[in-house]
């Protein structure tokens, strides 16, 4: 790709961000709740009943009926209890507000005195509890949890210190011709 052609895409994608002290201005704010349980490393359950996935995520599935946990899945549940359980939090969406099971989409911010402010989907992210995984629906703020994933990464955090979950290139897997 041409270098001004890279500066002129680049420019494009800075521009919603001008003038915005964090990706999460740009959502519309929810719901307000405190944390009462933890699904699974993307999920968790508010004072309210309302079922939230931390959206842009995608946590190791934890062991279900039949099928197997994957690896790490216990330890992202556990991370996400670390940080969430019992503090009251607000809801941010990014597009789409409600999956087909009615669980809220959302980005969730922790907003009380037991702790830190903490973005529990950038968190996540940053700490290698989750990968990150989005749809157009809710891409916005994608970046932010794109770069805390490459840290993490880099740094071998959580689950990317598992062989499990390394990046491959397809030229490097068996029968990838």
């Amino acid at each position: 790709m041409p270098r001004d052609l890279k500066l002129i895409i680049l420019f494009f994608m800075l521009i919603p961000a001008c003038g915005r002290s964090s990706p999460l201005e740009a959502l519309v704010p929810g719901e307000h709740g405190r944390v009462v349980r933890i699904i699974d490393g993307d999920g968790l359950v508010l004072d309210t009943g309302q079922s939230v996935r931390l959206v842009g995520l995608a946590a190791p599935s934890p062991e279900r009926r039949e099928r197997p946990g994957e690896p790490f899945a216990e330890n992202s549940s556990r991370m996400l209890e670390d940080m969430a359980l019992g503090r009251r939090v607000r809801l941010y969406y990014a597009g789409l507000t409600r999956d087909r099971y009615d669980r809220a989409l959302a980005h969730v911010v922790t907003q009380d005195a037991l702790g830190p402010r903490l973005w529990l989907n950038r968190e996540m992210a940053l700490r290698g509890g989750a990968r990150v995984r989005t749809w157009p629906d809710t891409a916005l703020a994608a970046g932010a949890l794109i770069e805390a994933e490459r840290r993490a990464r880099e740094a071998g955090r959580g689950l990317w210190a598992l062989d499990t979950y390394q990046v491959r290139k397809a030229r490097e897997l068996t029968g990838a011709e």
